[in-house]
This record gives structure tokens, sequence and C-alpha cells, in this order.
């Protein structure tokens, strides 16, 4: 009873083994199916993710060929405008702003000066002196065409007096404080001239903003004729 215990025992021991066996050939099998299984799906998901890459790289190279293509036809546009156009539109606003400050340049101005008036630039390191250089006076009257103008682009306020050369105390007129911009055209004599051609002096007197900070002076000569 013992043999034959044995004997079935051993054989169902190589039986079981046997089948053993058998199931671990399957699962080596089954997980090398699995690893294949796991490297197709690894290798298509790399694909994905290179395509994936590939999109973004070319939609990033269209939006920068977009960008770079409006910067270019900017950059054209701005080459086919006419030239000086920008500075003549720069000089248009500035002439506008001026306008709009000081008013239209007086009429007797020359085109030069009404140039200078709505476009030069404001110099702290100058002063701009404008008069007529027909000084006139009709016999019998007091009133002296002047025609004298403290520019807006003058940095600095003035008086002007009227003197005569032989005798700089003798004063025919001193103005009121001048800002840039004002204009005097005609004003009024304080001694009534006979005919004739009368040697006088121009004094400048140049002050800061606040009208009492005096900056400096200067002084021309010119001719008042009566007749």
């Amino acid at each position: 009873m013992l043999l034959i215990l044995r004997v079935m025992g051993s054989k169902w021991v190589r039986c079981f083994k046997g089948e053993e066996k058998m199931s671990q050939t399957k699962k080596i099998k089954a997980l090398e199916a699995l690893q294949k299984e796991f490297q197709v799906y690894q290798q298509v998901y790399q694909e994905q993710q290179e395509t994936l890459k590939k999109r973004k790289k070319k939609i990033i190279y269209l939006v920068l060929t977009a960008l770079l293509a409006i910067v270019l036809v900017v950059l054209i546009g701005m080459q086919m405008l006419p030239a000086g156009a920008l500075e003549k539109e720069n000089k248009a606003v500035q002439s506008n702003k001026r306008v709009e400050e000081f008013g239209e340049p007086s009429a007797f101005l020359t085109k030069e000066q009404k140039e200078d008036w709505t476009e030069k630039e404001v110099d702290d390191s100058q002063v701009f002196i404008q008069f007529s250089s027909e000084l006139e006076v009709l016999a019998g009257s007091t009133q002296l065409n002047l025609q004298l103008v403290n520019p807006p682009y003058s940095a600095y306020d003035m008086v002007v007096q009227v003197v005569m050369q032989h005798n700089s105390s003798d004063i025919l007129y001193r103005s009121d404080l001048l800002n840039p911009g004002d204009v005097l055209e005609t004003v009024e004599l304080s001694t009534m001239l006979e005919s004739g051609n009368f040697p006088i002096l121009m004094q400048y007197s140049f002050y800061e903003e606040d009208g009492e900070t005096f900056v400096g002076e200067y002084e021309m000569e010119a001719d008042i004729n009566v007749h």
C-alpha cells in the first residue's frame, strides 16, 4: 500500500510538475507578448509625441512668420512714404499747437518769419528780435510803425525802449513786459517829431519767465523817418 501510494504519488507529482512547467511556459510567452505590446505602444506614443512637437513647432514657425511679415509690411510702408513725410507731420502737429497757444503769425512778418513762428524750437542759449527796419511816422502824428515781435520760440520775456542816439535819456517809447508771442505793431511816441530823419537806439532788456530776473540786454541802431 505504501508502494502504491508512492507510485501514485510519484505519478501525480510528475503530472503536477508537468502541468506547472507548461503553465510557466505560457506565462513566459504571455509576458513576452505583453512586452512586445508595450514596446509597440511605447513606440506609437513616442511617434505621437514627436508628431505633436512637430505640429507645435510648425504653429510657432507660422506665427513667427506672420509676425515677421507684418513687421516687413510696416517697414516697407514707412520706406514708401514720401521723403520727410513723418517730419512734416510732426512739424504740422507742432505748428497747430503753436498757433493754438500764440495765435496766427502777424501779416507783416516775412514768409520765413511766419515759418519760424510755427516751427522753430525754443533755444535757451539765444535771444530773438524781430522789428521793422523801416520805422516811419507821419508828420503831425506820434504813432510809430514799430512792428516788433517777441517770437514764440523765444525763451525770455523782454522790454523794449526807443531812445535818441544823441541823448539816451530822451526816451521816445518804453514797452511793458513782452512775453514770447507778443506783438507790437503800432506804438505811441512820447514826443511828436518834426519832419526828418532821426537816429535812435532800440534797447532790449531780457528777463526770465518771472519777469523780474534780469538776463541781459542788447541795443541796435536804427532811424525814424518822419514825413
